[in-house]
């Protein structure tokens, strides 16, 4: 009686292409993590809230203030007249009326461009030009 066997090649792992795959799992963790990392961190939008800097108008000029009364930094100086400032719901964001040279009071209020700036003062948008509005304020969706 004769036998004959053949020898089965056997499979070898591919250690290169799992280390390559490997490498490219390890550089997208860790751009995810230098991304994730460097996202400007928010407080929570609920839960109790604490007193915080108050924006308001004083002399024409745009200006933040502690609820004591301490800590007065002027955001925008005086010009054709800024009104009712507002701080957006997360607090990075300033919203504010700003009058313009010839601008018009009509019966249903006065004629003003609505402005948002980051909280410093920085960064000034035009939102809307020569509208009639009243105080501006944030929607519960906007602005954080």
């Amino acid at each position: 009686m004769e036998l004959i066997t053949q020898r089965v090649p056997a499979t070898r792992m591919p250690w290169r292409q799992l280390g390559v795959l490997a490498l490219i799992a390890i550089l997208l963790v860790a751009a995810l993590a230098v991304y994730v990392g460097s996202q400007p961190r928010l407080p929570a939008p609920f839960g109790i809230a604490a007193n915080g800097i108050i924006a308001y108008v004083r002399d024409g000029k745009l200006v933040t203030q502690r609820p004591d009364g301490s800590g007065l930094v002027t955001i925008r100086p005086a010009s054709t007249g800024q009104q009712a400032a507002s701080f957006s719901r997360d607090g990075s964001k300033i919203v504010y009326k700003d009058l313009f040279s010839g601008s018009v009071v009509t019966s249903s209020g006065t004629v003003s461009d609505i402005v948002v700036a980051n909280a410093d003062g920085s960064d000034t948008r035009t939102v809307a030009k020569a509208v009639v509005a009243g105080n501006p304020i944030w929607s519960p969706t906007a602005g954080g």
